[in-house]
């Protein structure tokens, strides 16, 4: 049985490493503009959840984009024929 897999290309992942530094970015300004006016800590909790993803995300699109061995998304097992 032969096994294929799928990963995003290059640019996909260039681009959507992009993305995750950006979303980074925004979400710290926007949230550090509310930490600074005080409050609680659930806002926090939250942001550090939402740096997490976005830092989860950059570092797989990033290390897909630089090597040809990043995890791959999806796996197509096709049977060959050969057991027939």
């Amino acid at each position: 049985m032969a096994r294929y897999t799928i990963r995003p290309s290059r640019g996909v992942s260039a681009t959507t490493a992009v993305a995750g530094l950006v979303l980074g970015v925004v979400g710290l300004a926007y949230f550090g503009s509310q930490f600074s006016a005080g409050g609680s800590a659930v806002p926090l909790v939250f942001v550090g959840l939402w740096l997490a993803v976005c830092l989860a995300l950059t570092g797989y699109h990033l290390y897909n984009a630089a090597t040809d061995r990043g995890p791959a998304t999806g796996v197509i097992r096709l049977d060959d024929g050969a057991g027939r």
